[in-house]
């Protein structure tokens, strides 16, 4: 759900950038992203008519580059750092530790069922944890 929105979020500040740039409200030369977008309103922005609109781009654009890192989190990266699957970490869910996603990678593999859980026969941790993703 979460990802939906920064999808919706990015799609409709790209829409109006495009929507401003088309009816050439804003000057060309900035043509993609939010920081684009952010850049192209301060262009516009002499009179200071747009300055509540820039400070939520600039919000939303700080949520952007922090989204879901946590230092215990699913997304272990610090800002500015590509995500990895090595740095994404899935598990805490039906006793299964919290490992990175080539562990379990790994264990696609392992016999199915086990788990003393009803409707999980057919499952393996694998399985259980790509549910969870």
């Amino acid at each position: 759900m979460a990802r939906m929105i920064r999808v919706f979020l990015y799609l409709f500040s790209v829409g109006v950038f495009f929507f401003l740039w088309y009816s050439g409200d804003l000057g060309v030369g900035h043509d993609h992203g939010i920081g684009d977008l952010i850049a192209a309103f301060e262009e516009d922005n002499r009179g200071g008519e747009h300055n509540e609109v820039l400070e939520k781009l600039r919000a939303l654009q700080k949520y952007f580059e922090n989204a879901g890192r946590d230092e215990y989190g699913w997304n272990r990266t610090k800002p500015g750092e590509t995500v990895t699957a090595d740095r994404v970490f899935l598990g805490n869910i039906y006793g299964l530790f919290t490992h990175p996603v080539p562990f379990w990678q790994q264990k696609k593999d392992e016999k199915k069922g086990g788990w003393g859980y009803s409707g999980m026969e057919h499952l393996n941790a694998y399985d259980v944890v790509s549910e969870q993703a």
